[in-house]
Formats: structure tokens, C-alpha cells, sequence
């Protein structure tokens, strides 16, 4: 984070003794993407994850319901080179949980499983970075005519490297507890949370390919190659355990964001698009400690935790 603020403000600093493109613009992009999150994680029964069992309680939030506004700000420094910086926030809507407990490996031998309802709370990220802009022309060869020459598809593209730093997270509260294993059936006060908090380095590629004179395809991929993944959770009704804070999961993670679509330009500086957005995150192994309300902490491995987004994404892209 601190090495891309410093490259940015280097840049901006010394863009008054560089000579500016004749078309040097701000862009604005903002979207509505509307994803089905997953949250996933689980832990072993000691730190070294080599006891049985060996997953001894798991935590699924599926089938997340998400409305999400996302804003980009592009400002092209010089030449082919821009900085962006990025903000999104948004809801979730509903969900499911399951909270499983296990005596044997390979989640076998359940003894505890209880279901909930997500009930709201919120999705927040943003992301700061550098891209530099290559533009070219090709022509695709489709056959030949009677006359010797050959009919041909020609259109132009851009390829954007692009390198930054981004944060996003998940808040997530629960309610409406049902034991099922035992099946002791509803138990009242649920009001339990967790939150997610993904961050690091990216290193990513924008392209867009023109298929009509309006109408261009863009594919935006990024990958986080070294990222830290902390998880926060809030357990209510465990009388044994701290509030806010009754747990604390950490681990080097890795993962990728995708999007690709169709950008439809409605004027010379305006355009509109459609795409479908992919998020996936995973962890290493990594430390669970447990903090209780006698003043010690308890210790145990985290196996994995996950991420998953899927969605459509509508949006309004302005050149000025």
C-alpha cells in the first residue's frame, strides 16, 4: 500500500516536466453488480492439523444475496500511463449458514450441525493502482474473393498491464438459530457476526476488442498473489467466550478477480456495459485463536477459509 501511494505521488510530482498526450482525460466508471457470495472456513483439532479429526468444525455462509455499487476514478498522467483509485460498498440481503462439528476425519461423524439466516450487515473494498495503456490494429483473413483479393475482419484493440493494491471485506450477521443435529430444534437470541478482511498486492490485464464501431468486448482480470486474509468472529451466545471479538483467524491467501462484457458506446465520451464479475479466494493454512472471558487464549490450526462471488454487473462509463 505505502509503495503504490509513493509511485502515485512520484508521478504526479513530476508529471508539470513531462510532456502530456494531446487527449489526456479523467474516467468514471460506475457499476451496479448484483452477486451470490460464499464464505467459507474451517479448523482442525490442534495446531498442527495432524490429530484427529482433522476438519473438527466447519462454517458456511452460501447463497449470499449482494447489492454492490462500485466506483473507478482513471486519470491518464502521461503518454499511456494512468492512475485509478477504486470504492465499492454494498448490502447483503439474505443467505444461509450452517455450523458443523465433527469426531472423525474427513468430516465424518457429525455430532453437532446448527443452520441460520443472514440478516444484513455490509460489503466494503477499495483499491489504489497504476496501468499503462499499449493500442494496436490486426486484421483477421476470412477468404478469398474471385478477384485475388482477400475479404478480411480488421478492428483495433488495447492492452493495459496494470499493478495496485486492494482491500475488501465481508460483515456478516446471522440470526434465527435451529439446532438440527441434535434435533432440539430453534434456539432464541442468535445475533452472532463475522467479518472477512482480504488485502495485498495485484498484479492484473485490461483488454478490450472492438467488434463493431460501437460495441467493444473487455476482459479486466487481477491476481493477488500474496495476500493476508484476517476473520473476525462475534459468537453472542457463547457465554465462554469474549465480545466483541470471541475468535480471531489469520493466513496468507491467493486469489483472483475476473470480469469481461460488452462495452456500448452511446457517445464519442459515454458508453455502457454489461458483464459477469467472478471473485475466488482461498487460503493457506493458517492460526485460529479462541479468546475466552478467563483472560487465556486457546490455539488451534485454520485449514482454510474461501471466498467465492459470482454476478451480473450493469454500468456507466464517462471520457471527459
Amino acid at each position: 500500500m505505502i509503495l503504490i501511494t509513493r509511485i502515485i505521488v512520484l508521478v504526479l510530482l513530476l508529471q508539470t516536466n513531462l510532456a502530456l498526450a494531446d487527449d489526456d482525460r479523467f474516467e468514471l466508471n460506475l457499476n451496479y453488480v448484483m452477486p451470490i457470495d460464499e464464505v467459507r472456513f474451517n479448523i482442525a483439532s490442534d495446531v498442527t492439523g495432524a490429530n484427529s479429526p482433522d476438519v473438527l468444525s466447519e462454517l458456511e455462509w452460501d447463497d449470499m444475496q449482494l447489492h454492490r455499487a462500485h466506483i473507478q476514478a482513471k486519470y491518464r498522467v502521461v503518454s499511456q500511463l494512468s492512475v485509478f483509485a477504486e470504492a465499492e460498498l454494498g448490502s447483503f440481503e439474505d443467505g444461509d449458514v450452517q455450523d458443523s462439528d465433527y469426531a472423525g476425519d474427513g468430516r465424518t461423524s457429525e455430532f453437532s450441525r446448527s443452520t441460520a439466516t443472514v440478516d444484513g450487515k455490509h460489503h466494503t473494498g477499495g483499491a489504489v493502482g497504476l496501468s499503462w495503456q499499449f493500442n494496436g490494429k490486426f486484421e483477421l483473413p476470412l477468404w478469398k474473393m474471385r478477384n485475388g483479393k482477400r475479404m478480411a475482419f480488421a478492428s483495433d484493440y488495447s492492452v493495459s498491464p496494470t499493478l495496485g493494491y486492494a482491500l475488501s471485506t465481508q460483515e456478516i450477521r446471522f440470526v434465527d438459530g435451529v439446532q438440527v443435529i441434535p434435533d432440539l430444534g430453534s434456539f432464541p437470541g442468535l445475533r452472532s457476526e463475522y467479518k472477512t478482511e482480504w488485502k495485498g498486492m495485484f498484479a492484473g490485464l485490461n483488454t478490450r476488442f472492438r467488434l463493431l464501431r460501437d460495441l467493444e468486448f473487455v476482459l479486466d482480470a487481477r491476481y493477488f498473489p500474496d495476500s493476508n486474509f484476517k476473520g473476525i468472529g462475534s459468537w453472542n451466545l457463547r457465554e465462554d467466550l469474549q465480545n466483541p471479538t470471541s475468535f480471531t483467524d489469520t493466513a496468507d491467501a491467493s486469489g483472483y478477480r475476473l470480469r469481461y462484457g460488452l462495452d456500448w458506446a452511446i457517445s464519442d465520451n459515454k458508453s455502457l456495459n454489461l458483464s459477469y464479475y467472478i471473485a475466488d479466494f482461498e487460503t493457506d493454512p493458517g492460526s485460529a485463536e479462541v479468546h475466552t472471558v478467563f483472560g487465556i487464549s486457546l490455539f488451534t490450526r485454520l485449514n482454510e477459509a474461501t471466498w467465492k462471488s459470482r454476478g451480473w454487473s450493469v454500468g456507466f462509463n464517462w471520457r471527459f
